[in-house]
């Protein structure tokens, strides 16, 4: 029982992880291709699993983590376009 637990909240940590680092990567390096981003958070979810000794679930979270930095990619990517929209608009009504 404990040991599932710690593996729920090292999950949950994972996560976190990918979505921050994702979406600070994104929103400080524009520039960085989205398949680099998607196989550094891969190789990230591999080496967790890998590490723990998960051999069972190494596709699922090689699979998942890279969808969460995807998320964070798209968050990151549309608050800078509606950052533009309204910047674009407030110039054209003044």
């Amino acid at each position: 029982m404990e040991f599932t637990l710690s593996l729920i909240l090292q999950f949950f940590i994972l996560g976190a992880v990918t979505l921050i680092l994702s979406g600070l990567i994104t929103f400080l390096f524009p520039k960085i291709p989205l398949s680099v981003l998607i196989l550094l958070s891969s190789m990230a979810g591999y080496i967790f699993t890998a590490s723990n000794q998960l051999h069972g679930i190494i596709i699922t979270v090689s699979i998942l983590n890279p969808l969460l930095a995807l998320t964070a990619s798209w968050i990151v990517n549309y608050a800078q376009f509606i950052k533009r929209t309204a910047e674009r608009y407030n110039d054209a009504t003044v």
